[in-house]
């Protein structure tokens, strides 16, 4: 989706019209957009749905793997371009013509069907990224839980905290990206044509590239030890980090000792007390000193 469709979206913002003018291209990009953003929230519920198993049931997601796993890749890659290539581009346009000044040209012509608007906000948008987000707050309540277990370490919970740290991300990016145009969109299809008209025209039908956008972030964030350092961009940014744990120590120095001549802290307090005195010193003084 980032990769084929975004741009295309990015060059009508800068022209303020359609790249290529003509009605092919916009079939084309109504189509491309509506499969991919769909498609980009189900396989985010594919994910959350298979990551429980694989934490908390790991023998049933083995034994039933071509239920759980497979078989749901298999629909999912199905249903959505199936349903899509018939309700635009085959859906019969006649003699409509679609308006280049607008994104996606206006619009497919399907969201004059009531009944498929409600169908494709609640059960391909809104019911996915719910159960993605109610999965993930699923795992991260386990994790929490089990963390006040005895037999839990100190490393195990470093790593769930990765984890935790990954799966809050995922649910702020599901949520923004499909609550707000959720509830927009059935206020327009079953109320006010113009209900919040201005707030959806210029950001909500953007709101879907939020998870495509920062799912590479939250993988870069938790990735494991050995993984990350196969990749010399992150190792290098990884090992340059500031390192949190001697930046508490110095600022939890002992104030018996913090006055003392030989605490390094107070030492470069000294070197840094100099530089500012020669740098607001009058010139004068900077004579007599060289």
């Amino acid at each position: 989706m980032i990769q084929t469709e975004l741009p295309m979206t990015v060059g009508f913002l800068l022209r303020n019209r359609a790249i290529i003018e003509t009605k092919n291209f916009c079939v084309y990009w109504n189509y491309w957009y509506y499969v991919w953003s769909t498609m980009s929230i189900q396989f985010s519920m594919l994910t959350a749905i298979n990551r429980y198993l694989l934490i908390f049931h790991k023998i049933f997601l083995i034994k039933y793997k071509l239920y759980c796993h497979y078989l749901p890749i298999v629909c999912i890659w199905l249903y959505l371009p199936c349903l899509h290539l018939y309700f635009i581009v085959f859906f019969p346009y006649g003699n409509t013509t679609f308006d280049f000044s607008k994104e996606w040209c206006g619009g497919p012509q399907f969201l004059l069907i009531r009944f498929y608007v409600a169908w494709d906000t609640l059960f391909d948008t809104f019911t996915p990224a719910a159960i993605t987000v109610l999965f993930n707050l699923i795992i991260i309540i386990k994790v929490i839980f089990f963390k006040k277990l005895p037999a839990n370490t100190i490393t195990k919970w470093k790593k769930n905290r990765r984890m935790i740290l990954q799966l809050t991300g995922i649910c702020c990016s599901q949520l923004i990206g499909s609550v707000p145009y959720t509830i927009v969109t059935l206020g327009e299809v079953y109320g006010s044509s113009t209900f919040a008209l201005d707030i959806y025209t210029q950001a909500l039908i953007y709101t879907f590239y939020i998870p495509s956008l920062f799912s590479p972030l939250f993988a870069m964030v938790t990735l494991p030890k050995d993984i990350r350092d196969k990749v010399p961009l992150i190792s290098r940014c990884w090992k340059n980090r500031p390192d949190t744990i001697n930046v508490l120590q110095r600022m939890s120095v002992d104030p018996s000792t913090r006055d003392h001549p030989r605490n390094p802290t107070n030492r470069n307090r000294s070197i840094f007390s100099k530089i500012r005195s020669y740098r607001t010193a009058p010139a004068p003084f900077l004579e007599t000193q060289t």
